[in-house]
């Protein structure tokens, strides 16, 4: 499966041959395109796997101080009057209240039941598929266009996949 490689700019090509040769140095472009972005993803590879080893003792010593400090506000917390979030001189520490709705997974079904579709979010958005199988009539009410232009492109032989477009 290759991808089509479009043109906008141009050699003077003035034979078949001509064209042959260009298309056989894109090819020889593409493998080394293909070498140099597998190089630099075993790189970017690498580099991930070091960052997450070198941060792994950061994040967990950060997770223990901050759970220490929680065990202690907690402790405290009954000692405290007003303010539940006490400043301290490096940050402030407290609770807050939050919440979460967790629903059923068949909660659309269920308001569908109760004839709650108002609380149904639905995003609308016009069907360009079933609209481009309409009438050339309907096409002008509705004032859209089907577009049709010629694009070149070049297609390598088989099993070289040409990146970009």
């Amino acid at each position: 499966m290759s991808k089509r490689i479009h043109s906008s700019d141009a050699l003077s090509i003035l034979t078949w041959e001509q064209a042959d040769e260009l298309l056989l140095e894109i090819n020889q472009v593409n493998r080394e395109l293909e070498r140099i972005e597998g190089l630099y993803q075993n790189r970017v590879e690498k580099a991930k796997t070091d960052y997450r080893e070198k941060k792994a003792p950061y994040e967990e010593n950060k997770n223990q101080l901050i759970n220490s400090v929680e065990v202690f506000f907690r402790h405290q917390l009954s000692t405290l009057k007003r303010a539940r979030s006490p400043k301290l001189n490096h940050g402030t520490i407290g609770v807050r209240k939050s919440s979460m709705l967790r629903l059923p997974r068949n909660a659309v079904a269920k308001l569908k039941d109760l004839e709650r579709s108002d609380l149904i979010r639905v995003k609308e958005s016009p069907n360009k598929e079933a609209i481009r199988l309409e009438s050339e009539d309907f096409l002008k009410e509705l004032g859209a266009k089907v577009q049709v232009k010629e694009e070149f492109f070049i297609e390598p032989p088989d099993g070289l996949v040409t990146p970009g477009e």
